[in-house]
């Protein structure tokens, strides 16, 4: 399976972003910084370096946070901007964090030949005359040692990741403020006998008075050079502020953006502030005139500051924690690239459609118990470039790899302010109802989905418009200007190559414009969806926003309540998270909501973003009670619904069974998708509820549990799915339901976003009633909406459920008759239940019936009469097409004869008119399907037989062949057994799958039947009705599922052109659901 886990808090990704941005970057850069700008400036510098960043990470916030999406750094610049600039970015993106991996170890072989020069050690006064840490091992052998354990680590189970990340992110911001009140008590002890604040006072000043050049000699002053000093510290901090986007490459986690962009300008700014004040710019082992260079130990000013402050030991501390952060970040940049590379090989139109390459791709895409174990392998393996150590000018080629990478990020974080313009000005143009492209666009609860105003946007900054104007600004200029020394005399072409991912950028935008639309540069274009609709947008279900200071009593300033809300609201931004504050999914995904909601401590900190099932429905599914939503509300009073489920009139229903809410009303989980379709890019990954060391993938090797063949990992054994598993797609096509006959819930799929939910119907049954037993007979769906037949008490029910399960209604159906067939139109409009020799056609508005209309079917005395019936609906939901199959005991010449009625969908339906008749001498399957197209008034009809299929029947009094035989010869007409059938969004399309394993597409204006793919290829026997049930959708004109049950597995096969197909397992997301029978 190709999923990932989802186990991570918001704690936990707070302190995996921290971990990452908190590298090498603070440490030896700062001094770099201090000795070109100043002590001053240089603070100054990481302030606008961080807002910078920040502005840009929050709208890469904003937009994951409305939309999450798998990728999203490049998935939303696909759909916002252009598909071609979101594939460059998604590789730039893959490209600067194995880079950076590199630079990380190169820089851990440098601390390691830390020796701090002893004339300035005698100069300081410092208590020992030698200070160094240089073991005489080859920087080969150091890179040997420590790369393993990056490996090992991101292999390890994700949650115990992101525990291990939250102690090694905390210990890192402890350690840097242990730094800035050291470097104070430093500065207050006053060691060099200079006085407070010297290092502002002359010869010292608060900006550096000039900037030389490359060549060593020319210097530049005055503004200009001070100027050129702050740019040039700008472009140095840069690098040790990268990792906010691991926010979203992590989770979307709407308030984590905001804290970590706090947490690092704030620290940042004071660590510097505090070390200039006890290291003067001009410090000799500080001031670095190269163009690129990466010192060690000895350069950094936060070991300078200790050693003029006379503090034994401390040097060695700095020195090893600089490995030790090094190490994590390197962790971090391998978990980060191995999480984008897996993101890109689930979208097949990232990758060329050479074979070989497509093969690279599903190998890239596999994962082992939710870890990516392949993208890991491939990410960590370019680490290797960090042998680049052993050159003597290993100092170069660190900071060439660091201009790499900084380039490429404020590349990445430019095209993310271009990209939320764009989003901004969608949705404000949803949000006013001008999106032609949504569905229900003038319905004001839609429209509040997309109001930035509205209380249930789920995060936002004020002036975000500015911000990412401000960010594109700053990044841009950054970005053009960041090697700017390199151009004066004496250039030096390798300083160059660290702006080859300018190149690389362009190269890629320019191979997907060609993949596109030709060689032709005339035709290339910009290609972009803005797809505002998949997923749903998420929306905020509690007033008490996280990150937001709200006020017991705002009258009171000065009461317990307003200092504990204080409490609360500082806490969210420090370091002491609550530990059940909120769950979030691990990788690229959507929200995942919590699986037990904390009762009172932490109540206001709790996940308020829920996502929107349809475009009029807000679940309730946080909190501790239950409340009806905005969707429920919409009912016509709250008394009708209390008197439907049995509670007095005046009160609000509870939860039956349990205060706290059951499994399947805790909210859906999201899905990181097998991009099965391009277009399909939802979040997504599975439950991570039972991830633990023995589940993993160095678990597995490492568990107590000893078997006797421990030579490699065993694959994993599941049970196989029950044998009375029933399975149909919706109306539309995009969602699967899943339900045991005789049982009492069903598990609905939607496959679009990669969410699997149980939905118990015991819920609909009345709370005072004792007997909660029922058994589901029949399931359907429309859109969203599910029409469920449930047999209790001896009386069958229809019940009408949306796919949240906050809304439902019973509706008794005649005691006399027992229903055998279940139909739903697209629109949710109609539901049609079949009972052999009558159909009751039933009229809804939502959950509440308008009417109902009975249909007789002529011809038949009795239902024993009747073998098989097939119901449906027409694409535009006006006609409704009725057939039945004969049976006739003494073998008449009618049996097996099949009668076809059609009528149109309204209150006095009357006759109707009656298609051709044939007889089709059948097994014990018989008639599959049937479809009829209005405007060619013509119906396809197929059946598991030998005979010429498919059929095309015609009303009676038209003159067209009613037996049609397809394009195939004959002997392959003697195969055409067609075992499911599918109608297209286009009512001029329908396909069917045979017993072969071959599906067909057939054109109702034509007549013409093609073969359209060869499901074999995923199938070592063909399809046998009396082991196994499959069906078959088709949500667009050339898209097709199948889903069939093998064994164990519930496989999702996706055609999406002739002879273009992939086959996944979705047992994944059964299991995640559970059927809890």
């Amino acid at each position: 399976m190709n999923q990932l886990r989802a186990t991570l808090s918001e704690r936990h990704v707070n302190m995996m972003c921290f971990s990452q941005s908190l590298g090498i970057g603070l440490f030896l850069q700062n001094g770099r910084a201090i000795h070109y700008a100043g002590p001053g400036l240089a603070t100054l510098a990481y302030i606008l370096s961080g807002t910078i960043v920040g502005s840009a990470a929050s709208c890469l916030g904003e937009m994951t946070a409305l939309f999450p999406v798998k990728g999203p750094i490049f998935e939303l610049t696909k759909r916002f901007l252009d598909q071609s600039v979101g594939y460059a970015i998604a590789w730039l993106t893959w490209f600067g964090w194995i880079m950076l991996l590199a630079a990380e170890l190169v820089a851990i072989t440098h601390m390691f030949k830390f020796e701090y020069p002893p004339e300035l050690l005698a100069q300081a006064g410092y208590p020992s005359s030698t200070l160094s840490f240089a073991p005489n091992v080859s920087s080969g052998v150091l890179i040997l040692i420590f790369i393993p354990f990056i490996l090992l680590f991101n292999l390890v189970p994700v949650k115990q990741f992101g525990q291990l990340e939250y102690i090694l992110g905390t210990t890192k911001m402890l350690f840097v403020c242990v730094m800035i009140v050291l470097n104070t008590v430093i500065h207050a002890w006053n060691r060099a006998d200079k006085g407070h604040f010297w290092t502002y006072n002359q010869p010292y000043s608060f900006a550096a008075k000039n900037i030389t050049l490359a060549d060593g000699h020319t210097v530049v002053t005055g503004g200009v050079g001070q100027l050129a000093g702050l740019w040039e510290a700008m472009t140095s901090s840069i690098f040790g502020l990268i990792g906010i986007e691991t926010v979203a490459i992590t989770a979307a986690v709407k308030i984590a953006t905001r804290k970590i962009s706090i947490r690092l300008i704030v620290l940042y700014a004071l660590a510097t502030f505090t070390v200039g004040l006890n290291v003067p710019y001009d410090y000799p082992t500080i001031s670095d005139p190269a163009v690129i260079s990466f010192g060690f130990a000895q350069n950094s000013t936060f070991v300078v500051s200790t050693v003029i402050g006379r503090l034994p030991v401390w040097p060695m501390i700095i020195n090893c924690f600089i490995i030790f952060s090094a190490m994590t970040a390197g962790i971090n940049g391998c978990y980060n690239a191995s999480r984008t590379l897996h993101a890109i090989a689930s979208d097949r139109q990232a990758w060329p459609e050479w074979t070989w390459v497509q093969n690279l791709r599903a190998r890239l895409e596999r994962t082992r118990y939710g870890c990516p174990y392949v993208a890991v392998f491939v990410s960590w393996c370019f680490g290797w470039l960090a042998f680049m150590a052993t050159s003597q000018s290993s100092g170069a080629y660190l900071g060439r790899m660091v201009r790499t990478v900084v380039i490429s990020i404020l590349i990445i974080y430019g095209v993310v302010a271009v990209t939320y313009l764009e989003f901004y000005k969608c949705v404000n143009q949803a949000a006013k109802g001008g999106d032609e492209s949504l569905d229900d666009k003038d319905d004001p609860e839609v429209r509040s989905q997309y109001d930035r105003n509205s209380p249930g946007y789920p995060y936002k900054s004020h002036g975000q418009w500015l911000r990412a104007v401000y960010a594109l600004v700053g990044c841009f200029l950054l970005a053009l200007f960041n090697g700017w020394r390199s151009l004066t005399h004496p250039t030096n072409v390798e300083d160059m190559l660290g702006c080859c991912n300018v190149l690389i950028f362009g190269f890629f935008v320019i191979a997907y414009q060609i993949k596109f639309h030709g060689f032709n540069p005339v035709k290339w274009r910009r290609r972009v969806s803005k797809e505002l609709q998949s997923p749903r947008p998420l929306v905020v279900k509690n007033d008490l926003r996280r990150g937001r200071l709200n006020l017991v009593d705002s009258y009171n300033l000065f009461t317990m309540g307003n200092i504990r809300a204080f409490g609360r609201w500082m806490q969210i931004y420090s370091i002491l998270e609550p530990h059940g504050a909120v769950h979030s999914v691990e990788d690229e995904t959507s929200l995942r909501k919590p699986d037990a909601c904390p009762s009172t401590a932490f109540g206001d900190d709790l996940s308020d973003l829920v996502r929107t099932s349809s475009s009029k429905s807000i679940p309730g599914e946080l909190g501790l009670q239950f409340s009806p939503t905005p969707s429920l509300r919409r009912l016509q009073s709250i008394s009708e619904y209390n008197e439907l489920r049995g509670y007095p009139p005046s009160t609000l229903p509870p939860l039956p069974g349990s205060v706290s809410p059951p499994r399947e009303w805790r909210g859906t989980t999201s899905y990181a998708p097998p991009s099965i379709l391009p277009t399909l890019s939802d979040s997504s990954s599975t439950s991570g509820e039972n991830v633990t060391p023995e589940s993993s993938l160095l678990g597995s090797l490492f568990s107590r549990r000893k078997k006797k063949d421990t030579s490699g990992l065993k694959p994993e054994v599941r049970d196989p799915l029950p044998d009375s598993l029933s399975f149909a797609f919706s109306s539309v096509g995009r969602n699967l339901t899943l339900w045991q006959r005789n049982g009492h819930s069903f598990i609905h799929i939607r496959i679009a976003s990669w969410e699997s939910k149980r939905i118990d119907l015991r819920q609909t049954l009345p709370a005072q009633d004792a007997d909660r037993s029922l058994n589901i007979k029949l399931i359907a769906e429309g859109d969203g909406w599910i029409a469920a037949i449930i047999y209790r008490k001896r009386q069958y029910l229809l019940v009408m459920i949306n796919q949240t399960g906050t809304q439902y209604t019973l509706w008794k159906l005649d005691a006399h008759m027992r229903p055998t067939t279940l139909a739903m139109s697209r629109d949710n409009a109609f539901v049609a239940v079949g009972y052999g020799t009558a159909v009751n056609v039933f009229r809804f508005e939502g959950s509440l019936q308008s009417w109902k209309s009975e249909l007789t079917i002529d011809g038949f005395k009795s239902s024993d009469e009747v073998k098989h019936q097939i119901i449906s609906f027409s694409n535009d939901c006006k006609y409704i097409t009725v057939s039945c199959q004969r049976y006739d005991r003494a073998r008449g010449k009618d049996d097996d004869g099949l009668h076809t009625r059609v009528w149109r969908c309204k209150k006095n339906m009357g006759e109707g008119f009656k298609l051709e008749h044939c007889r089709l001498p059948t097994d014990h399957i018989g008639i599959t399907s049937v479809a009829f197209n209005p405007e060619l008034s013509l119906a396809t009809l197929t059946a598991f037989i030998d005979a010429p299929y498919p059929l095309f029947l015609a009303p009676v009094s038209s003159n067209a062949n009613p037996l049609t035989p397809a394009a195939p010869s004959k002997r392959a007409q003697s195969h055409f057994k067609a075992r499911c059938a599918a109608q297209s969004s286009n009512p001029a399309f329908t396909s069917f799958l045979t017993d072969t394993n071959k599906v067909h597409l057939v054109n109702l204006k034509t007549k013409a039947v093609e073969e359209w793919a060869d499901l074999g290829q995923f199938r070592r026997r063909e399809l046998d009705p009396r082991e196994e049930v499959a069906t078959m959708s088709m949500p667009g004109e050339k898209t097709c599922y199948v889903v069939w049950r093998d064994g164990a597995k519930l496989m999702l096969c996706t055609i999406m052109a002739k002879n273009r197909a992939e086959c996944k397992d979705l047992r994944w997301l059964v299991d995640d659901a559970g059927w809890g029978d």
